[in-house]
């Protein structure tokens, strides 16, 4: 058998393997494409860090089921969303902030200052 011959044999393959993990899923009562599991996991992430992010309730909705972790897609992109980036809380001219906020950094605090004589 010749390479291209191969190559569609393999895609053949493929094509029929998917149709019997979404025929399994069916049976079991789950969605494929809207989970995933310690077996199915989300693209970039180890068994290890599904399990834990599953496991300490970072991933609202996730559940146990036997050994594996299940958990929707939604909850996972949700639970792995960057936090917002900071509001600035200074103005520009806030002199004051800007000092207490260097005195905190040094692990420092201001003094009541004394009031002028009048």
């Amino acid at each position: 058998m010749d390479r291209a011959g191969l190559l569609l044999l393999r895609a053949a393959l493929f094509r029929e393997v998917a149709a019997i993990d979404s025929d399994l899923a069916t049976l079991e009562g789950v969605d494929v494409s809207d989970s995933y599991t310690s077996h199915a996991l989300p693209p970039g992430v180890s068994r290890r860090t599904f399990r834990q992010l599953c496991r300490s309730g970072h991933v609202h909705g996730a559940r146990r089921e036997g050994k594996v972790w299940r958990c929707s897609r939604d909850a996972w992109t949700a639970a792995r969303a960057k936090a917002p980036p900071p509001t600035a809380t200074l103005a520009a001219n806030d002199d004051e902030a800007i000092v207490r906020r260097a005195l905190d950094a040094a692990g420092l605090r201001a003094t009541k200052t004394a009031r002028a004589a009048s």
